[in-house]
């Protein structure tokens, strides 16, 4: 009991005022955001396929807030409720580059990527469709955003 009010007195009897200041410093962060648009996406069933398939089309809306990104990958997965994961489709930098000429979203902006991804065979009754989006900083910091929207 005698030394919480010693070393309480022996810091404040400091001379030096700024010994005991700190401060915690965080690395930069990249304020961002990313959605499905529509809310609500209409699925496709496919023919020629032997098991049942979907097609699906949507627009990714990536908004860079304080730093310019680039779209560096992104996976879209079909969600039927009871389960983790249904079937994926990823789109490599290579393919998005190939669709869209640059993924290029200037800070302070929003930008608009139009997708049609084609999933196989699938059991599911997907209920939902999730998106992971990586996008890359011009530090070459890569960040990862997700969105969800219904299907029906």
């Amino acid at each position: 009991m005698v030394v919480v009010p010693l070393v309480m007195s022996i810091a404040a009897c400091n001379d030096n005022p700024g010994a005991f200041k700190g401060s915690i410093t965080t690395g930069p962060t990249v304020p961002l955001a990313v959605t499905l648009t529509p809310s609500l996406i209409g699925l496709t069933s496919l023919p020629g396929f032997n098991c049942p398939a979907f097609s699906g089309a949507f627009n990714v809306v990536i908004v860079a807030s304080t730093s310019d990104l680039n779209m560096s990958a992104a996976t879209f997965r079909l969600i039927d409720g009871t389960t983790v994961g249904g079937p994926s489709v990823t789109i490599p930098t290579d393919n998005l580059t190939n669709s869209f000429g640059s993924t290029l979203i200037l800070a302070g902006t929003s930008r608009s990527f139009a997708m049609h991804p084609v999933f196989g065979c699938s059991g599911l009754h997907p209920q939902q469709l999730t998106a992971d989006i990586v996008v890359t900083d011009r530090q070459g910091t890569s960040h990862t955003l997700s969105a969800t929207a219904s299907v029906r």
